[in-house]
């Protein structure tokens, strides 16, 4: 389905995603459309969800025998994310006791200059 338009499934995926479109340029979606198109890239990309049932499953049957961590968790999703901030919060609460949304991102959060200094602010005062 993607095979030869992997440039075109990356840009795609990047403007339903992104907050700020400026954040990935023409040349950052060309090393990301080279990557997926070398022979097995998209299907390296696509076994992220195939994994995801698995995932549920042995988290349940973890976290079921010994409990929420204990460590210091950063969850980081932006307000903008929609489900994607939900899912975070809704892990964050699950598997431990720590989390973070920042306003006007959505999946990708650091870009130099404000919003990784506002990230590693947060991050610093989690732990």
């Amino acid at each position: 389905m993607t095979y030869g338009r992997e440039r075109a499934y990356i840009q795609d995926f990047f403007n339903r995603h992104a907050f700020n479109f400026d954040a990935f340029p023409p040349e950052v979606v060309d090393v990301y459309a080279t990557a997926y198109s070398a022979p097995g890239g998209m299907r390296a990309a696509f076994e992220v969800y195939r994994a995801f049932d698995q995932d549920s499953k042995d988290d349940k049957e973890t976290f079921a025998k010994s409990g929420k961590l204990r460590n210091p968790m950063l969850f980081i999703a932006g307000q903008e994310s929609g489900f994607l901030s939900t899912v975070a919060e809704n892990i964050a609460t699950e598997i431990a006791e720590n989390g973070i949304v920042y306003n006007r991102c959505q999946q990708w959060t650091l870009r130099p200059g404000r919003e990784s200094r506002r990230f590693c602010g947060g991050g610093v005062s989690l732990f």
